[in-house]
């Protein structure tokens, strides 16, 4: 009987404790996609509502909550890139609290990449994200249909409660004709909005090959195509063009390929392509590189190894020459500019370190569904802004790894390829 009444009492704290770690990965969710960013700048001011503090609190409380169950190796990682990039931080703004405010934007957050959910908190988890993905996806649609219906009067009229930079450039293109239109939205710029299009896609398409289906693969695909039509993105439509050949199950891709190749001519003719085509008529980077090569010839600021020049003095630097941020519109490039080479390197290992192990399970489907996303966030400057991107991206990545391991789990069982 006391060996039961343990048993029981121990069965009783397991849930407990699983109970606890989901409603905290819930919250997170909710502090990052729902009470996002531009919404808490839009209230509460861009100082204090740009570090998502609730956001943190809830990541390193989970992460003392549940250490047994996360990936050890990757932790010991994680450590070493919170120490260095923590201590070039302060160097690099010759401030403490510098430190830790470049820590919870970029550093911190990458605690959430080594979370190993059981099977229950797994299954859970992940439905509510990709709902709450969906719905968000959803809604970011809708809104965008209807701003170009209004002549970009709702998104002036939303952007009141967003930041006052992306308050700004909304007002730039009110009465925007269609084919000059760039969909903003409640979580902020059209190239986010892609990033955000791209894991819906992927994260969907996945789930469904390897579980079974949240929303209809057909519904995936329109609004995906439409949404990344929307913001203009050349690189996002490139990437989508790779995740329609590729990412699709081979039950279904012939099939879904044909509707989406339909609904891409649809948007051709309907003009909303023109200025996207227009746009690959110049250079693919923007003159990104051209102005990188400006930099790099006048030679003023040179990269450091072990430390930047500090938050925010990429922008700083368009004092001194004129639009010289857009030379450093690649987080590889505004990292090492801000807390040095070194730094930056150890932050991308992190990320880096899901697409070598999902490679080295085989899983090439979901290997290519991150990398879909590693390669978008790379191709502009959001990762190294202070944003939630780091968390978005990291709830994303978390919830691909814990896909792979709990469909290997399925393979060993049954000695099955998945």
């Amino acid at each position: 009987m006391k060996i039961e009444s343990i048993n029981g009492i121990g069965c009783n704290l397991i849930n407990i404790k699983s109970s606890i770690v989901y409603k905290l990965m819930i919250s997170i969710i909710f502090f990052t996609f729902i009470f996002s960013y531009q919404l808490r700048c839009g209230l509460l001011g861009d100082k204090i509502g740009g570090l998502n503090i609730v956001g943190l609190a809830l990541i390193i409380l989970l992460f003392l909550l549940y250490f047994n169950n996360m990936d050890k190796k990757y932790m010991i990682l994680v450590y070493v890139v919170n120490m260095c990039v923590f201590i070039s931080a302060i160097y690099s703004n010759k401030s403490i609290y510098k430190g830790f405010v470049v820590s919870g934007y970029f550093t911190i957050p990458l605690i959430l990449i080594g979370i190993n959910l059981k099977k229950n908190l797994f299954i859970e988890f992940t439905n509510k994200y990709i709902k709450v993905l969906n719905i968000l996806m959803i809604i970011i649609t809708l809104m965008g249909i209807l701003d170009i219906a209004t002549n970009q009067r709702l998104m002036v009229f939303v952007s009141k409660f967003m930041t006052s930079k992306t308050q700004e450039l909304i007002n730039t293109q009110i009465d925007a004709s269609i084919a000059n239109y760039r969909m903003y939205s409640l979580m902020g710029h059209p190239l986010f909005n892609t990033q955000l299009y791209l894991m819906f896609y992927t994260i969907n398409i996945n789930y469904t090959r390897y579980f079974n289906k949240i929303l209809d693969t057909r519904i995936v695909t329109f609004i995906t195509i439409l949404g990344i039509v929307l913001t203009k993105s050349k690189s996002g439509m490139i990437l989508l063009v790779i995740c329609l050949l590729v990412q699709h199950a081979k039950k279904i891709k012939i099939r879904n390929f044909i509707i989406s190749f339909l609904a891409i001519i649809f948007l051709f003719f309907s003009g909303i392509f023109n200025n996207t085509i227009e746009r690959f008529d110049g250079s693919l980077t923007s003159g990104r590189n051209e102005m990188w090569d400006l930099i790099q010839q006048s030679n003023m600021y040179p990269i450091k190894v072990f430390s930047g020049y500090g938050l925010g003095a990429t922008f700083r630097y368009n004092d001194i020459i004129k639009d010289a941020s857009s030379a450093f519109e690649y987080p590889l490039r505004m990292f090492s500019f801000e807390i040095g080479m070194l730094p930056s390197i150890l932050i991308f290992s992190c990320l880096l370190y899901p697409i070598l192990k999902l490679i080295r399970r085989r899983q090439y489907s979901l290997a290519i569904a991150y990398g879909i996303i590693f390669s978008d966030v790379n191709t502009y400057n959001g990762l190294s802004l202070q944003s939630d991107n780091m968390i978005i991206l990291c709830l994303f990545i978390v919830t691909i790894l814990n896909i792979s391991n709990y469909t290997l789990k399925i393979k060993e069982r049954s000695g099955q390829s998945i």
